[in-house]
């Protein structure tokens, strides 16, 4: 959810929506995959302008701004068991269990 709880934030097949939570319809879609795949979101920073998911095709972590409505593709991980944004929203915690380790990703 948004900080004011405004918004919901959900992963599909190859998109992230934005979701009314007052009307529950979609307001924003970004598609970031093609290939058939979960997209996880791990987190939306507080001011809520970014929302940052992971693509599980091929590990791909994105950076969505919801004010210019533009995804990026910031960062590559080989391998993500699960993941976290900080509080700030200043670092992507992910674990990699195929490799007994974990990544801190300042962003």
């Amino acid at each position: 959810f948004s900080s004011d709880g405004a918004w919901l934030y959900v992963g599909g097949i190859d998109e992230v929506y934005i979701i009314d939570a007052a009307t529950n319809k979609t307001f924003y879609r970004e598609r970031i995959g093609t290939q058939g795949y979960p997209v996880k979101v791990i987190g939306v920073t507080s001011d809520d302008r970014y929302v940052y998911a992971i693509y599980t095709c091929n590990y791909d972590v994105y950076r969505i701004d919801t004010v210019k409505g533009i995804a990026t593709c910031i960062a590559y991980f080989p391998s993500v068991g699960g993941a976290v944004l900080n509080k700030t929203g200043t670092y992507i915690y992910s674990s990699h269990p195929d490799m007994s380790w974990i990544s801190i990703y300042r962003l």
